[in-house]
């Protein structure tokens, strides 16, 4: 990792979570006596690393836990995540770094103080997490978008169940489908999952969340797909240099209704991306990259980018 004799060398481990097998469950990265590594640099080592998250283990602020942690993924830091709490559990008492060899301490994270237990057992050794409390936030009421946003219809939502954003560290949209079905049924498709990928991190800006972290979380998450984990970086920074531009992007649109209309086939969600390609170019930004829609949006929703 250093160049110069003078520099410090450091030791990353990287662990399989919750899995007993090597090369299978989640992986992560545990960087030990992290004192001394700038914030910006830890960042740095996540990209490099280029795993879900990489954990920085420094001395706790209060004497009786056993460290502070802090949580990056290749893009930005994270206050709290699961998997890498038990991963540096385990890797901190396997290394016989927590006082006392107990086998209950207090990892200190970004949303506090995170109480871990492990145990032992014919299966070796397991550590189990208490997550923060739960918080619950906005109920989103457009329950027929939320389904077709899913592939699904509204019918396929458990009536009784509200749409509603929950966290315990990080914040998700939990959606109740109604049995196996639907949930087997469920696709993300890419323009669906693009507008709600928008909307979602317009959603969680003016909520008070990082747009980073919003950015994150669908990354890391359930709703994640190649789309996102691609073209979600765009939204934060738009690049010089177009991948696809709005232009291109259009030209696709277009073809694509007019072979809806042949076909008799409705096509409501390319027709609506359209419009916001229009609006684009209506800016001036028709030789922007495509995701420059994101900043259609904010546009109309008075965020500034």
């Amino acid at each position: 990792m250093s160049k110069g004799p003078s520099l410090k060398r450091y030791t990353i481990h990287v662990v399989d979570v919750f899995t007993e097998q090597p090369l299978a469950g989640n992986q992560l990265a545990v960087v030990l006596d992290a004192e001394g590594i700038p914030g910006d640099v830890m960042q740095r080592i996540a990209k490099e690393m280029n795993i879900s998250e990489t954990t920085f283990v420094l001395a706790p602020n209060e004497a009786g836990n056993a460290a502070r942690v802090r949580i990056f993924t290749p893009g930005s830091e994270l206050p709290f995540a699961g998997h890498p709490t038990i991963g540096t559990a385990w890797v901190l008492f396997t290394e016989g770094l927590v006082p006392g060899g107990a086998l209950e301490f207090v990892l200190e994270e970004g949303v506090g103080p995170v109480p871990v237990r492990g145990e032992r057992g014919a299966e070796g050794l397991r550590f189990w997490m208490t997550h923060p409390s739960v918080k619950f936030g906005e109920v989103l009421a457009a329950r027929a978008a939320a389904a077709d946003a899913l592939g699904l219809k509204e019918k396929d939502l458990l009536p009784e169940v509200p749409i509603q954003v929950a966290s315990t560290g990080g914040p998700f949209v939990y959606v109740a489908l109604r049995d196996s079905s639907a949930v087997d049924r469920a696709i993300s498709e890419k323009e669906r999952l693009g507008k709600v990928f928008s909307e979602g991190v317009l959603l969680a800006e003016k909520s008070g969340i990082a747009r980073e972290v919003a950015v994150d979380v669908m990354v890391h998450s359930a709703i994640a797909s190649p789309m996102i984990q691609y073209r979600g970086p765009f939204v934060l920074q738009q690049p010089e240099e177009a991948w696809f531009d709005v232009n291109m992007m259009q030209k696709d649109m277009v073809l694509a209704m007019e072979l809806g209309r042949k076909l008799n086939v409705p096509v409501p969600t390319t027709a609506l991306t359209n419009e916001f390609l229009t609006a684009a170019r209506g800016m001036g930004w028709e030789k922007q990259d495509f995701a420059v829609v994101f900043d259609v949006l904010a546009h109309m929703a008075g965020v500034q980018k």
